[in-house]
């Protein structure tokens, strides 16, 4: 389903909640509709606003990379070591930390 359909649908299912509601004499007509158009409008922005906070909680306090980090790649026949082990960088010079 696309976003147009999706919206179709909600509006869909709440119009048919209010007019059921309107039918059994808890609200009117015209506060079925209000309602209807206010929650097409509430639904879509809560998801978003899910989506931002998820997004905000699920890279709250990961490791940063310093700007001036170098990225070195290694040979295929190398084994890759575990995080905070070190790596002979002998053809270069010294040793590097495996961060990760």
């Amino acid at each position: 389903m696309n976003e147009q359909e999706l919206g179709s649908l909600l509006r869909q299912i709440l119009t048919l909640a209010g007019g059921l509601l309107a039918g059994a004499g808890y609200m009117d007509a015209t506060q079925a509709n209000t309602i209807t158009n206010d929650l097409v409008v509430a639904i879509p922005a809560l998801v978003s606003l899910g989506s931002v906070a998820w997004s905000i909680y699920a890279h709250w306090n990961m490791k940063k990379v310093p700007g001036d980090a170098t990225a070195l790649e290694l040979p295929r026949s190398t084994t890759i070591p575990a995080v905070g082990k070190e790596i002979n960088l002998t053809p270069m010079t010294g040793l590097a930390k495996v961060v990760g």
